[in-house]
């Protein structure tokens, strides 16, 4: 069934009357038109009311870098990966992560992805995540859901919108929090720190499977923004959130029955690969 979602824009913003402490965003690249039409024949997605943010609607004027601390960020992300990697038993891993080899090991991947996020592409999609953020923020938002346009629903609209209801019932409000949605990788950690509902553990330091589908308080999107503003890594998006999340001891948590699958793990090409790079 079509729905009628509000345009691309911050003059649109509108809560989900069935969550309406929530605002949604879908961070779109407006070339792949199938991509929206197909989100928008969801009825788990529109009962979000999402607003969808291209790469047509950030600015560009944020000065990206590199230097020490960036690659001091890198490294701490390439270690951390490495040992969730180590944790994580082999049938759960997703079909892109057992497709690596000795030759196209995990660290070679993450070494290509920092190559490939000096591309306007991936500039463009960071501030895309930015600006959903800082809308959010300004509409005075409790909490912020951000979806890439290849994130997939499992469940049908009411059992969607019950979970997210007691997952945000249930997450912390007295401190920043982050917790990770998706399915993206496959990764799943031994449990550290279990909550019952829902069973999200978390994770420490705090980091993103990847950057498809996940859910933060305005308290965390404050502190996001203005250590992004400070040192805009040059990195993919994930790595971005993933090295100010640490940096800044933001709970973190991951959803150990996640609530959206990463179309790129099986029937999509990720966001960031279908853009072309230059």
């Amino acid at each position: 069934m079509q729905g009628n979602l509000p345009p691309d824009g911050s003059d649109s913003l509108k809560s989900s009357p069935l969550i309406p402490s929530l605002s949604t965003f879908i961070i779109h690249y407006s070339k792949l038109s199938y991509r929206k039409a197909l989100l928008i024949s969801s009825e788990s997605i529109q009962a979000l009311m999402p607003t969808f943010i291209t790469e047509e609607k950030v600015a560009h004027g944020k000065t990206f870098v590199d230097g020490a601390n960036a690659i001091a960020s890198i490294l701490h992300i390439l270690a951390m990966n490495q040992l969730i990697l180590a944790k994580v038993p082999p049938d759960e891993l997703s079909r892109n992560t057992l497709k690596l080899t000795a030759s196209n090991s995990f660290f070679n991947q993450s070494l290509s992805a920092y190559r490939q996020s000096k591309s306007r592409g991936n500039r463009e999609l960071c501030l895309q995540h930015i600006s959903a953020m800082q809308l959010a923020l300004n509409k005075g938002s409790e909490f912020c859901l951000i979806l890439e346009d290849d994130a997939i629903p499992r469940y049908r609209k009411e059992d969607l919108i019950f979970r997210l209801r007691i997952l945000i019932e249930s997450l912390p409000r007295s401190k920043p929090c982050f917790c990770d949605i998706s399915s993206s990788l496959g990764l799943t950690l031994p449990a550290k720190g279990v909550y019952k509902v829902l069973s999200y553990y978390e994770v420490i330091p705090g980091q993103t499977r990847c950057s498809a589908a996940y859910l933060l308080n305005s308290s965390a999107i404050e502190q996001l923004l203005a250590s992004i503003e400070r040192m805009m890594y040059d990195l993919p998006v994930d790595w971005l959130l993933t090295a100010h999340l640490s940096r800044l001891f933001i709970a973190t948590f991951w959803l150990k029955d996640p609530l959206f699958d990463q179309g790129s793990e099986n029937i999509m090409r990720s966001n960031a690969k279908e853009r072309k790079w230059n």
